[in-house]
């Protein structure tokens, strides 16, 4: 063998031997700290060995930026190669609440989340948080708890599915404080109702809480279950607690109730939401305002389609049953619900109490409960003054509104508050106004003197006092204060009548109709539906109207609970049902004695006969004088009054008070009675008497 062979023969042997001495320093250097010094990291965060079995390809780059630390040095990287996200503050502080809200891979999940332990309030040594198999890894974005939602609740292992794709990934579903501890069973989530089994429902960490008299163990049944009628134990979901009909898991369909929901066909979907509260059930009704879901269909108060009322369904800020004052699309309070303003369509966002009213429509946009004419907005539209003109129309149907077709549009009254003001009315010469919407008030060429057209004795300026009327009002005395408001019509003057319902000022006194003082007997002014001289059967305010006109009346027309048909107040001295017939008097009434039958009329007085009363002839009237006490017709000594015919008082020490006439041959004290008031029975009686004492024998 040559020395060059040797040589590198040599060479070769003392590299292999070099190699095998730095792979067992490295091991020597390496081996250990890999080999033990993770497991020891992971044990002091949150479920780090669950961590280390699911994800232990990657498992480093919890702490470390690349997956091998040892390759740090070989990379030209500073050891360890801590990331910023998660290494660099747990290797400073350890696990807490702050390192517990960040998020290390960016995926809207919390690294506290990810680890069951969303607070950060575990402690290294206590018992792992959560539940193991809902640990995710807070170092890849990949996966994180919003992809899981297997019970298809709405309710992600954290996160809230909002828009019903069971994933919480969407914009607001990341939520921290909604989670599903069991995601195999919809009826356990946070927000879930408590049931008495001795489980956590809602997520809280707590059993059976705000349930009062809960024992999970009911009877012999142990925790979980609860007995039915007949004392068997069944799994709780399956037990009508509330005896509404209805379980957690199905409903009730025996007869009778046997109290669970364990019978073949009764596990169909129908559950009760509330088993501790019979009012709350899938048959009950949706109450609104007290924010629960009454019938179960996971819909609350406004939210829920029977209370739409209770919604804005336009969006225009009002509802059916209110007015939405928080913009959040719903009427649900108590402030919002007792508003006075309410949508009348909440179709239509164009009708709301902030809406402006269509005068001609025939529809309330306003929402006031008036239409048209007769809103407060259309005030042009309407005929104030009853004279058939309105500002902005002419009203032809006689409704005294001017807001159907063909009516508005035209200006026609300029004064709405003066009858005898429109367009083409008859000029008053003597009222100082513009009768007839001109321009001009009692302009010369309509107010002249020198005739009377209409032969009616009255000129538009004077009155004809010539005996025969000669045509004019120019004569000494004519030049009177008075005006013939319509010459060319002998119905219309000074002197005639008003005729009430020809929108006419008849007599030329400046009111039209209704408004005239001659017709008020035809306005129903207490608003009882009753005129002083008839009965408004349509409610417009007067009897004018076909078969209004009529013998009933009102006979308080400033009272409006004294009317027709009101019921007779029996005792009050007022005739209230308009009979002409007072308390007893009245059928209605009736009496008892003669004590609830007072008459005011003189001479008469009121006997009870049979349960009613009549007014007679009082007997204490007439040739007898006045009534004593014991029904006699002399008044008893010491009186100071005559008893007989003397003219002198007890004991004739002064003469006794005289009586007058209050009528019907009644006497009160004053004047003595006249023998021409004697009725002639008596006067015949005193004749008879004096003619036998004559006969009788000395």
């Amino acid at each position: 063998m040559s020395k060059a062979c040797s040589a590198a023969r040599a060479r070769n042997v003392r590299s292999f031997w070099a190699g095998w001495l730095g792979l067992a320093l490295v091991t020597s250097l390496l081996g250990p700290a890999a080999a033990h010094a993770f497991p020891g990291y992971f044990n002091n965060v949150p479920n780090g060995p669950v961590l280390v079995t699911a994800a232990a390809a990657d498992r480093c780059t919890l702490c470390h930026s690349i997956p091998s630390p040892g390759m740090c040095a070989a990379m030209s990287m500073t050891p360890p190669c801590l990331n910023a996200g998660f290494g660099v503050p747990y290797m400073a502080a350890g696990w807490t609440p702050a390192l517990a809200a960040a998020d290390l891979d960016g995926d809207g999940f919390s690294n506290g989340q990810e680890l069951q332990d969303a607070a950060g309030a575990w402690t290294v040594g206590a018992a792992a948080p959560g539940i193991a198999a809902h640990v995710t890894s807070p170092f890849s974005a990949a996966e994180h708890p919003g992809l899981h939602d297997a019970d298809m609740d709405h309710v992600c292992w954290f996160g809230r599915d909002t828009n019903n794709d069971f994933l919480c990934t969407g914009a607001g579903e990341k939520s921290a404080t909604d989670r599903d501890c069991d995601d195999a069973n919809a009826a356990r989530h946070t927000g879930a109702d408590e049931l008495c089994d001795g489980a956590d429902q809602d997520c809280d960490g707590e059993s059976d809480e705000g349930l009062e008299g809960c024992d999970p163990g009911i009877g012999s049944c142990g925790a979980g279950q609860g007995e039915n009628k007949d004392g068997d134990c069944l799994p709780r979901e399956q037990i009508d607690g509330d005896r509404d009909g209805y379980c957690h898991a199905g409903q009730d369909l025996s007869d009778p109730a046997d109290w669970d929901c364990a019978d073949a066909g009764e596990q169909n979907g129908a559950i009760d939401c509330d088993e501790f509260d019979a009012e709350i059930s899938p048959t009950a009704t949706e109450a609104c305002l007290d924010g629960a879901d009454n019938d179960c269909d996971a819909e609350t108060d406004a939210a829920d389609a029977d209370c739409a009322d209770y919604a804005d369904a336009d969006g225009d800020g009002y509802c059916a049953l209110g007015e939405d004052q928080d913009g959040d699309g719903f009427c649900d309070t108590e402030d919002e619900t007792e508003s006075d303003k309410r949508d009348c369509d909440d179709d239509d966002e164009g009708f709301n109490p902030d809406a402006d009213e269509d005068c001609t429509s025939g529809e309330d946009e306003n929402c006031d409960g008036l239409l048209d004419g007769r809103d407060a907005q259309c005030g042009d539209y309407r005929d104030e003054d009853r004279d058939g003109l309105c500002p902005d129309g002419r009203d032809e149907d006689d409704d005294f509104l001017c807001d159907q077709s063909g009516e508005a549009g035209e200006a026609v009254d300029c004064d709405d508050a003066l009858s005898n003001v429109y367009e083409g009315a008859p000029e008053n010469c003597i009222d100082e106004r513009d009768n007839d919407c001109d321009g001009d008030a009692d302009e010369a060429s309509a107010c002249v003197a020198d005739r009377d057209e209409d032969e009616d004795g009255y000129c538009p300026l004077g009155r004809d006092l010539s005996s025969p009327r000669d045509g004019d009002c120019t004569d000494s005395g004519e030049d009177q204060e008075v005006s013939d408001c319509d010459d060319s019509d002998a119905d219309t003057g000074p002197a005639a009548t008003e005729k009430c319902a020809d929108r006419v000022d008849n007599d030329c006194d400046g009111d039209v109709d209704l408004a005239d003082g001659d017709c008020a007997r035809l306005l129903d002014g207490d608003g009882d539906a009753y005129c002083p001289a008839g009965h408004d059967i349509n409610g417009d305010g007067d009897c004018l109207d076909f078969d209004e006109e009529r013998p009933i009346r009102d006979c308080d027309d400033g009272d409006p609970e004294r009317r027709p048909r009101s019921g007779e107040d029996c005792g009050d001295g007022v005739d209230n049902d308009c009979n002409d017939r007072v308390d007893g008097f009245d059928p209605a009434c009736g009496c008892d004695d003669d004590d609830a039958c007072a008459v005011s009329e003189p001479c008469m007085a009121g006997r009870c006969v049979r349960g009613a009363c009549e007014a007679v002839v009082d007997a204490t009237c007439g040739e007898g004088g006045v009534e004593d006490e014991d029904g006699g017709s002399d008044l008893e000594p010491g009186d100071r009054r005559d008893s007989g015919s003397n003219d002198r008082a007890d004991g004739g020490a002064a003469p006794a008070p005289r009586f007058e006439e209050v009528g019907c041959g009644c006497r009160s004290i004053g004047a003595r009675t006249t023998p021409a008031a004697l009725p002639f029975g008596a006067l015949l009686t005193v004749l008879l008497l004096a003619r036998a004492r004559r006969r009788r024998p000395r």
